[in-house]
């Protein structure tokens, strides 16, 4: 039996989010890991949400930081207008470069938590620290004696939404009031 606080996903969210701050365009960029094994799942997922927001997407995998030029090469040139970036390892130790190339091609990104204090306009992700607590709670019932088994498996419910304002005003990007509204952090 599996017990547990899992990821919900939040991929169709930070598409909207692209969206949102550019509500004229049709084609949106989403950055994957090639090596990951859970990118068929991933990617039935965004195709969907790309179905039902009305857009185009160009999904790029990588297999490590020497593509990330490259990859953005790509993207530029298929007229992308902004980047979801897949929750990964390999993009996360690496949010600054990935800012940086953002800002060349002039492109909004969004990504976990770590890329918005790296220099991109959105992080948004399942609240790590809601689900470390709920984790607890499921650890104490445990050792209280309640079987694994007994307890339900559980989906991350708590997001953060973060917007890096400066970001923004590099970018020639208006956030829109309903953006700024839903925002936990605004980084100035």
């Amino acid at each position: 039996m599996i017990t547990g606080v899992f990821l919900s996903g939040s991929s169709s969210k930070r598409l909207e989010l692209l969206k949102e701050v550019r509500p004229q365009a049709t084609t949106f960029g989403f950055l994957m890991n090639a090596t990951n094994p859970i990118n068929p799942l991933i990617r039935k997922h965004v195709d969907n949400a790309a179905r039902t927001l009305g857009i185009n997407l160009e999904i790029v995998e990588v297999k490590d930081q020497s593509e990330f030029t490259d990859a953005f090469d790509r993207m530029g040139a298929r007229g992308v207008a902004g980047v979801v970036i897949n929750p990964d390892a390999v993009f996360s130790s690496s949010a600054r470069s990935i800012a940086e190339l953002a800002r060349i091609h002039k492109l909004p990104v969004v990504g976990d938590m770590g890329f918005v204090a790296a220099g991109n306009l959105f992080a948004f992700s399942e609240d790590y620290l809601a689900m470390a607590r709920r984790s607890a709670w499921h650890v104490d019932q445990i050792l209280k004696g309640t079987a694994p088994g007994d307890l339900a498996a559980e989906l991350s419910t708590v997001y953060r939404l973060l917007v890096n304002i400066k970001t923004a005003k590099e970018l020639g990007i208006t956030i829109p009031p309903s953006v700024l509204a839903c925002a936990d952090e605004l980084i100035e």
